[in-house]
């Protein structure tokens, strides 16, 4: 009967494990299924899917020099205002404060594209307009 090498299956779990996490998915899982499956773990893996990952973990921290700031440019004073929205069925949402309309856009409730209004403005605007 003829055996892989140990080095050669040692090398195809690192090269699964470096390739799972760029892929979001559990390093350490992988290291050990692509030693057992050899290249037929690393098969699997090119071929399966991202894992999905939560607003939260796509979060970076905020003292990273690579993140963009997505908190739209607000005057001060607009931000004591309540502000509406408009969902996807032209239905007014709101009242609700700055914050909560920044939360639901970190959310996905409302993208760039998203129109809004407070008491200060003449006219719905898309959201993008304040960024």
């Amino acid at each position: 009967m003829l055996f892989p090498h140990p080095l050669a299956l040692v090398t195809i779990g690192v090269i699964s494990a470096y390739l799972a996490k760029k892929r979001g998915k559990n390093p350490y899982l992988w290291f050990f299924l692509g030693m057992l499956f050899g290249i037929f773990g690393l098969i699997f893996l090119f071929f399966s899917k991202p894992a999905q990952t939560s607003l939260r973990a796509q979060a970076a921290p905020q003292n990273d020099p690579n993140t963009i700031d997505i908190t739209p440019k607000i005057e001060p004073s607009a931000k004591e205002k309540f502000w509406y929205y408009l969902d996807p069925d032209n239905a007014q949402q709101g009242p609700m404060s700055f914050d909560g309309l920044i939360r639901a856009f970190r959310e996905g409730k409302i993208s760039v594209k998203t129109f809004v209004w407070n008491e200060t403005l003449e006219n719905w605007q898309p959201l993008s307009d304040f960024m």
